[in-house]
């Protein structure tokens, strides 16, 4: 079978190179070497792209304002310029961070399409000199995966400095004529002295030469190598070296296509890196990375450690602030030296607690200043670390060291509630103070209030006190680089927002909800306050993490220290991208493992966390997931980790059902049913979508069973029994306790909205209630979002429209507005009726595969209704209306409609869109 895909996969490669010779180059030589090409003209074009003759090289010199960025696709033809309308660029200040916007091809020209990147534009009237950018199409496909820069010469003719990409192929080059040349696609280590170069040819029949090869090992030109036979197959030379290289060389391969044009290539790692070889040389299994002092109670001297075998020089940075823009300059600077492992260290003989440090390394990717991976506070806008003492700050901070975690009992036991610090807490309608909305200390405010007609509730803290859930789930809090920490305001505006699901620094608290983002110690004084705030009002505390992918790709934090280890690649540097993101972590070698694990134990340790929700879950292996599942339950045994079941695009991971194999995105839920996972006793969970989308509808928006869809009734029967709906061969031993059900979060419409926009709106607010309804009463864990409990909205006020993806979009959007608590105050009513109706009723809290099977007897599923038993009690969910006979006398205790309750003998009849639960009294 692998033999076949990569016959198909070099068929693919060479119909492609020959499109691109026959669509828009042709050869000038027949001769025995490989020859530059020159494009065809272009054909006709369609009107959106408008054409520019104009001839630059011939105007002066001026300063860059304009990057023009040429993009040719091989399905181009000349005359078939249509083949780029699904595609534009998004472009972004790499120089000094941004979000970036996305940009249109505009013109044309012979080689293709263009689009002009402003760079006064890209980074905000402050000059940049170098631009991230990427091809892609509006719902993020790209060409190729992963991103790419541009240096921005200072100067160029006219003002334009051009620049040209070709489809599937990551080389930005400089001129058209380059761009239509052959290249090395990528040159890999394969062991300590073999080479193997890899060409993209133009010409079908090309050979390459030993003679045309150029080694270059730090910079001196190495000859005393060989070439083994040319396969012909793959386009691929295999290099000998005379010599072993040391992992820290930083070596270039390069190759003479023509007297004109010499191509030159790093050596990638990558697949180096998964070697037996490497991993006895550099696997270092201490757990002294970051900082450490000799003495935490007195101490008297600092140590840093970084792991960066591929480096060959590191410098210790001691700053006195946090602040980049204003400090510039290190107090002290100091070589390190690489000891064993690969691992850089130095001891200073101070106690430097309270000081701000970064490295200076030199790689293959050049010299460049890094945050460690291992920093725990850091200043504004994490670009620098925090020497940070928690034994001397920690005592310092009034009832921490007597905070304990409220929770005891089985997942089940839990009811989770998504919150976002700043959404909570954001609105004046919060009732908490101005200089404290949107932030950390919001939420450790009691006593907030919001009145309205007469009528006063309950907000922030204490709105979720009075709701009665156990677990607030709170999206990402550590340090992520979308929102400028220098301008933050407890003004609700429109821009600087964000989810926060683009991590810069794992370790550290975001600085934008501390009321001073400067001080490092300032952001973990308040969100100590705020969790012993929730912990005293019985909230225990869930922390959604991003471990999969990280903001940047190229230019990280951890690709800068060691190039290409920390991510999956494929051989040619490019990133994988299977978070949709630009890169995904690679979990499953040992020192990302490592990072991660020891992550997970510093904040459930340090900051008394009682568990993760995991973005993008497929993404980490099935060992990873184990090991920090056991870790964090030895620190805290009721810990609770959880995640999404799939990936957000093509991985490389690799569907497996072994521990120690890896998993896919259609696989996930599968996994978490095998013994090495439940079978040990190692709960992690996922998020059941199955169950969502039968209740509710796809996200499209579409219709579920409570707006009338009763096609999926034996889908919402198996969440109702704790399983994952999808595939119900891991039914048999999935732990209820692994099983998270639910049916809105941030992502996609919140209830409220899927349900307004496909449903009659006077049946809407039973269909509300009997949405959540069918998931309290459901075995497995129970999980609503922030303001589901009064049918929150993300409706723009002034188009009428409905927002799906308010990741960007500002305060105005995601606020709680609590007036909307006094306006739906039923609802919230209701819910909080459910929630304490399940915490007080243990039937549907049963925490084994066993007892369901023992005690959940399905009657029906099927004409819109579902009937079940557990024990004494007889569960009834109606969309048409249902009428049941009764084989004694029965309470009813719970109904999401009815505000009286009574006994019933004889029959029951269940209205629209009623759950109603009885209880046998005889």
């Amino acid at each position: 079978m692998m033999r076949k895909r990569k016959s198909l996969t070099l068929l693919m490669a060479v119909m492609m190179l020959l499109t691109l010779i026959l669509g828009g180059c042709k050869k000038e030589d027949e001769g025995p070497d490989d020859v530059p090409i020159s494009l065809e003209p272009a054909g006709d074009v369609i009107s959106r792209y408008s054409k520019d003759d104009t001839d630059y090289a011939s105007k002066p010199l001026e300063d860059t304002k304009i990057v023009r960025l040429h993009y040719r696709r091989n399905d181009d033809t000349g005359n078939n310029r249509e083949v780029y309308q699904p595609w534009n660029v998004w472009a972004w200040d790499m120089a000094n961070g941004g979000n970036g916007a996305a940009y249109q091809f505009t013109g044309y020209d012979d080689y293709g399409v263009y689009a002009d990147l402003n760079l006064n534009v890209i980074s905000e009237g402050k000059g940049t000199d170098l631009v991230g950018f990427i091809v892609r199409t509006d719902n993020w496909s790209k060409d190729p995966d992963g991103d790419r820069s541009i240096e921005v010469e200072p100067q160029s003719n006219g003002g334009v400095q051009n620049v040209y990409v070709r489809t599937q192929e990551a080389t930005v080059f400089d001129t058209e004529e380059n761009a239509c040349k052959s290249i090395i696609s990528y040159a890999m280590l394969r062991n300590s002295n073999t080479i193997s170069a890899y060409f993209k040819p133009i010409r079908a029949d090309f050979k390459s030469y030993r003679p045309r090869f150029g080694i270059k090992i730090n910079g001196e030109e190495y000859k005393d190598f060989t070439m083994e036979e040319f396969d012909d197959s793959l386009k691929m030379a295999n290099l000998t070296l005379k010599r072993e290289l040391n992992i820290n060389d930083v070596v270039t391969v390069s190759y003479r296509f023509d007297n004109s044009w010499i191509n030159e290539v790093d050596l990638m790692l990558t697949n180096y890196f998964d070697t037996e070889e490497f991993n006895e040389k550099y696997t270092y299994t201490g757990d002294d990375l970051g900082v450490t002092f000799d003495n935490e109670n007195n101490p008297t001297a600092t140590t840093f450690k970084v792991w960066a075998p591929t480096s060959t020089a590191m410098v210790l940075n001691i700053y006195d602030t946090g602040d980049y823009m204003t400090d510039k300059t290190p107090l002290a600077t100091y070589d390190m030296s690489m000891g064993e492992k690969g691992v850089y260290s130095y001891t200073v003989n101070e106690d430097l607690d309270g000081k701000y440090y970064t490295y200076t390394v030199t790689n293959s990717k050049g010299t460049n200043e890094v945050v460690d991976p291992y920093a725990r506070s850091a200043g504004i806008n994490g670009r620098r670390g925090m020497v940070v003492n928690f034994t001397r700050l920690n005592g310092s901070i009034d009832g921490w060291s007597s905070d304990v975690r409220p929770f005891e009992g089985n997942a089940v036991d839990a009811s989770i509630y998504e919150i976002h610090i700043r959404d909570m807490t954001i609105s004046p309608t919060s009732g908490v103070e101005e200089k404290y909305r949107g932030r950390f200390l919001g939420l450790a405010q009691t006593g907030t209030t919001y009145t309205e007609n007469g009528v006063t509730v309950t907000t922030g803290l204490d709105h979720m006190k009075e709701l009665g859930i156990t677990h607030v789930q709170i999206q990402p809090f550590y340090d992520y680089s979308s929102v400028d920490e220098t301008r933050v305001s407890s003004f609700m505006s429109d821009d600087n927002y964000n989810w926060g699901y683009d991590p810069l620094n794992y370790n550290v608290l975001e600085g934008s909800y501390s009321t001073d983002p400067y001080d490092g110690y300032n952001r973990i004084r308040e969100f100590k306050e705020m969790v012993m705030a929730m912990h005293k009002a019985g909230l225990s505390i869930n922390m959604d993490v991003v471990y999969n992918h990280t903001s940047a790709s190229e230019n990280s934090n951890f690709n800068l220290l060691v190039p290409y280890y920390y991510y999956r690649t494929k051989a040619n540097g490019t990133f994988y991208n299977g978070s949709g993101c630009g890169n995904e972590m690679a979990s499953d070698r040992f020192m990302v493992n490592k990072f991660f694990r020891e992550s997970c134990q510093f904040w459930i340790d340090e900051y008394h966390l009682s568990g993760f929700r995991f973005d993008l879950m497929g993404l980490i292996d099935n060992q990873t997931m184990i090991d920090i599942y056991n870790d964090c339950r030895y620190i805290y045994p009721q810990i609770m980790i959880y995640g999404e079941p799939w990936t957000g695009g093509a991985t490389k991971l690799k569907a497996g059902t072994s521990a120690s194999n890896l998993k896919g995105q259609t696989t996930v839920q599968r996994s978490l049913g095998q013994d090495f996972f439940c079978g040990d006793n190692v709960l992690v969970g996922a998020f059941n979508d199955v169950i969502r989308n039968a209740v509710r509808g796809e996200n499209n928006p579409a219709k579920g069973y409570v707006q009338g869809d009763n096609s999926n009734t034996s889908v919402i029967t198996l969440g109702i029994q704790g399983q994952f709906s999808r595939d119900t061969i891991q039914g048999a031993n999935i732990n209820p306790n692994q099983v998270l059900n639910y049916v809105a979060c941030h992502d996609n419409y919140t209830l409220y909205d899927q349900l307004v926009q496909t449903m009659k709106p006077e049946r809407l607010p039973m269909a509300y209630t009997q949405a959540d309804s069918i998931i309290f009463l459901a075995e497995g864990v129970p999980f609503i979002q922030e303001g589901e409990d009064f049918m929150r909205s993300k409706r723009y006020s002034d188009t009428g429209k409905y927002e799906g993806n308010s990741y960007n979009v500002g305060d105005f959007i995601n606020v709680m507005d609590y007036s909307l608590k006094v306006q739906h105050n039923d609802i919230f009513k209701k819910t909080r009726e459910l929630i304490r109706f399940r915490k007080n009723t243990p039937e549907f809290r049963l925490a084994s595969r066993d007892e369901i099977r023992n005690q959940v007897k399905i009657i029906t599923a099927a004409n819109g209704n579902i009937e079940y038993d557990i024990n004494d009690y007889k569960i009834i969910h109606s969309i048409i209306g249902h009428k049941v006979e009764l084989d004694g006398t029965y309470e009813i205790v719970y109904s999401n409609v009815r505000s009286s309750y009574g006994t019933v003998s004889g029959t029951v009849s269940a209205g629209t869109n009623e759950s109603l639960v009885l209880k046998k009294v005889n």
